[in-house]
């Protein structure tokens, strides 16, 4: 699993949980029936349908007139408990509020915008606990996305702190990140024996300038680091047996 920094003026670290479900021994590692997991995971879906209704709530009350119906209709066959920012973006846009989806996600649905609610987080510790429970491994994920380079010392601290509560590794490639901010964090875990993965954060048209297995600045996933990483993975799990 891997989890996500909330922005850095918060001035804690605090996680949200993101199951991996297509990274060979990642997946294969990790129970989600698990009772911990499953009971935390269930807590934050309904936490995330009741945000999402009353992201609704304020639509409207600001002059929006916008439906359950609306924003589910681009995630058919799922609930209001897995509904994010981007449908929220995509209703709007059709129903002419707004003139395109990344207008809509900055202007309308940004963390400063008068009908975003926050969701709920779990801490840190927490998550690491649960995915360690559920016999996963837990990655920082994209950490450049929450402080700049001139920030590095920060972002060190920040794995440090999660190094403390038991962090496996760290998500070393990101199709935003340049090639520098790339070798900064692969460094930092040749020098912590972190394992490293990486992805492209392709989410199609609500990232337009994210390709798929595609890295920015001419970087390449190398094929052979998904190798690695399992055959480490494998080891840490015969050593423990």
């Amino acid at each position: 699993a891997q989890y996500y920094p909330t922005e850095k003026r918060k001035k804690k670290v605090d996680t949200s949980i993101s199951i991996v479900d297509n990274v060979g021994n990642l997946i294969k590692s990790i129970d989600t029936k698990q009772a911990d997991l499953a009971s935390t995971m269930e807590d934050l879906r309904n936490e995330r349908a009741a945000r999402n209704y009353k992201m609704l709530e304020l639509f409207n009350a600001q002059g929006f007139k916008l439906s359950e119906e609306d924003v589910l209709k681009y995630k058919p066959g799922y609930g209001m408990d897995t509904i994010g920012r981007v449908h929220f973006a995509r209703a709007l846009v059709e129903k002419a509020y707004c003139g395109d989806l990344q207008t809509a996600l900055r202007d309308y649905v940004s963390d400063t915008s008068r009908v975003y609610v926050p969701r709920e987080r779990i801490s840190a510790q927490k998550a690491i606990e649960l995915i360690h429970k559920a016999g996963g491994y837990a990655f920082l994920a994209h950490g450049f996305r929450s402080f700049s380079e001139a920030e590095a010392d920060a972002l060190y601290a920040t794995l440090d702190t999660l190094r403390e509560f038991g962090l496996d590794g760290v998500e070393c490639y990101h199709g935003r990140q340049t090639v520098h901010q790339t070798e900064l964090l692969l460094r930092y875990c040749e020098q912590h024996e972190l394992l490293v993965s990486g992805g492209s954060d392709f989410h199609g048209e609500y990232k337009p300038d994210v390709h798929l297995a595609t890295m920015a600045y001419g970087l390449k996933l190398p094929i052979a680091l998904l190798k690695k990483l399992n055959k480490e993975i494998e080891d840490k799990k015969s050593k423990l047996l």
